[in-house]
């Protein structure tokens, strides 16, 4: 086993693992019953819309509102036409998303950001932020939740990021709607870092045939002077490592939306074991969507109503689309760029 920890810096932080009330948050990976199949299924079932490709090798699923996104994120082949139909008439979705390898005539637009097992161990990570995972470790119990501990408890850490990213916070009616997926799902993790009774950070985890998503991440204000997502990360991470079924694990891709601070989001993950692979990411829209994000006229429109309404999450993030859309094609993002010529991404 090539991750390793000790037992004052690890071990006694891992509370209650495994507890679970509702049947759903168990350390359980079965690459068998987690299929893309039975993920599309899951969404099905819960009114949200989904497709499995042809083949059940890849399925397209709810990314941002109203968009899916094709996973798994390592698939690069460019979709048929059918397929993007397909994706198209699916109810109240006006986008899909996929990823391609980066062209001379289409670059590196985004980054998806992986760790391997083989590059994963605290003795490669560098000082500060092995620092900051010993202050995490010391200072929060880490452990599985369960959805009744999430909708009591996570309300605050998520709205405390929500504020920190700019946007209006979430009535507690909005947020039981947002996590209420996740209730008895086969596919999601609740992970916690908890301060006495306070849950300071949460993430997401799903897990998918032979490999995890880093989905969602949330955590107070008022505690990140001590590193919870720090401690976070690096427990969940250690503990999906130790099912043999899980390949690899992915942080997603970088953010498209205007005033988030790209850079800085890149060296957390980078710094934390994750390679950043660059990706060309494309969007394909239903034609009245294409004109009005996709037509440079109307990006002024958005960045001016962003402007008026600029905590609005949807509006951002329509905001963030336009812009994507809008730019060239052939030449990557000034920050990514910057990133590539470096001798080192990290």
């Amino acid at each position: 086993m090539i991750f390793t920890r000790s037992p004052d810096d690890f071990g006694h932080n891992l509370r209650n693992l495994g507890h679970s009330t509702t049947g759903q948050t168990r350390i359980f990976h079965d690459p068998e019953n987690l299929t893309l199949r039975s993920y599309v299924d899951f969404h099905h079932a819960c009114g949200m819309p989904a497709v499995l490709a042809p083949g059940a090798q890849q399925a397209w699923v709810p990314n941002a509102a109203h968009e899916l996104c094709r996973v798994p994120l390592r698939c690069k082949e460019p979709p048929d036409a059918f397929m993007r139909r397909s994706v198209l008439e699916q109810d109240r979705i006006w986008a899909g998303s996929f990823l391609t390898e980066p062209t001379p005539k289409f670059p590196a637009n985004c980054f998806e950001y992986v760790c391997h097992e083989s590059d994963y161990h605290l003795d490669n990570l560098a000082k500060n932020t092995r620092r900051d995972i010993r202050r995490g470790l010391r200072n929060f119990e880490v452990s599985i939740c369960t959805w009744q501990e999430l909708a009591s408890m996570g309300i605050q850490a998520q709205n405390d990021t929500m504020l920190r990213h700019g946007y209006r916070p979430y009535s507690k009616k909005q947020y039981l709607a947002m996590i209420r997926p996740f209730l008895h799902s086969p596919f999601h993790q609740i992970w916690g870092a908890w301060r006495g009774s306070d849950l300071s950070a949460w993430q997401i985890v799903v897990s998918l045939e032979n490999h995890a998503i880093i989905k969602m991440c949330r955590s107070m204000t008022s505690h990140l002077k001590w590193c919870p997502n720090n401690a976070l990360l690096y427990t969940s991470i250690g503990q999906l490592w130790e099912n043999k079924n899980v390949k690899y694990i992915s942080y997603g891709l970088s953010s498209i939306q205007p005033h988030t601070d790209e850079l800085a989001m890149h060296r957390y993950k980078t710094r934390m074991g994750f390679d950043a692979i660059p990706c060309h990411r494309t969007f394909f829209l239903r034609r009245p969507f294409k004109h009005l994000l996709a037509v440079g006229h109307y990006s002024g429109f958005w960045s001016l109503t962003g402007k008026i309404l600029p905590r609005s999450e949807p509006l951002r993030k329509i905001l963030g689309l336009s812009q994507f859309l809008t730019r060239d094609p052939g030449c990557s993002p000034a920050w990514i760029s910057q990133l590539l010529a470096e001798p080192r991404a990290n």
